[in-house]
């Protein structure tokens, strides 16, 4: 399912850290409604794509728009109202509870200095539920396994309760069960809610099941983008991870990538 309206666009935008270009003439746009997967070998620019969207880096060249405006302009707090991250690195372990490190996801909505009510608990601990961690609820962080803190980083983006959500390798340390459930909670998230979702990932196949499209990035360039089946071929993948590769096609008709050795 996809909407027709751009939650964020990337207009010839570029990007570089100390005068080293990283992305260059990136056009790409996220619609409302729609699950966008960004594929690539490391170091092609995927976290920088979520990084600039976010005003973590600023572009030397283009312009980046969240809901048609400018997100030079837009005020952080505002920002976040619009977007919650799942960032790569996940969360610093503190001496916080589930629950009260899920609430942080509701500050943008909060005053400077009030403190989280009824409904914030409420979407907090529904947040939790989304992506079964509500057993995790008092337990302190440092407890937990890395696969479950990145659990609880995810259910902190969604009690953030935005349109679009940026998602920079949320399976890298779930087991397959939990990384396939995950993928299943943000198409379902787009489906009932209607957002935006654009995910980072090194699983092809994940999301050329879940995706509706998927973005191929390598040495700092759009390679592709475009539907699974028309993105993901053999001679493609091939150029942009440097080794053989062999694609079958699911009975669905999506299809399934093996490296070939």
């Amino acid at each position: 399912m996809t909407g027709s309206a751009h939650a964020i666009e990337f207009s010839g935008a570029a990007f570089a850290y100390r005068e080293r270009d990283v992305l260059c003439d990136v056009h790409l746009v996220v619609r409302e409604g729609e699950f966008v997967g960004v594929l690539g070998p490391n170091g092609s620019g995927k976290t920088t794509l979520v990084r600039g969207a976010t005003r973590v880096v600023t572009p030397r060249a283009g312009v980046v728009r969240v809901h048609g405006i400018d997100v030079g302009t837009i005020a952080r707090r505002d920002l976040a109202r619009q977007i919650a991250v799942v960032p790569q690195e996940g969360v610093p372990i503190f001496p916080y509870t589930v629950l009260e490190t899920v609430l942080m996801g509701r500050a943008p909505w909060l005053g400077s200095f009030a403190f989280e009510g009824d409904d914030d608990v409420a979407r907090a601990r529904d947040a939790l539920a989304a992506v079964d961690a509500t057993h995790l609820e008092d337990r302190d962080l440092s407890e937990l396994s890395g696969g479950e803190r990145q659990r609880v980083v995810v259910a902190r983006a969604l009690a953030q309760n935005t349109r679009i959500v940026l998602a920079d390798e949320p399976t890298a340390h779930l087991d397959l069960r939990h990384a396939v459930s995950m993928f299943q909670l943000f198409r379902r998230l787009r489906d009932e809610r209607g957002l935006a979702v654009m995910l980072v990932t090194h699983d092809l196949n994940l999301a050329a099941r879940h995706c509706d499209r998927v973005v191929l990035l390598a040495e700092g360039t759009i390679r592709a983008d475009g539907a699974p089946r028309d993105v993901l071929t053999a001679p493609l993948l091939e150029r942009t991870f440097g080794t053989r590769i062999e694609v079958r096609l699911r009975d669905d008709g999506t299809p399934f990538v093996v490296a070939a050795g």
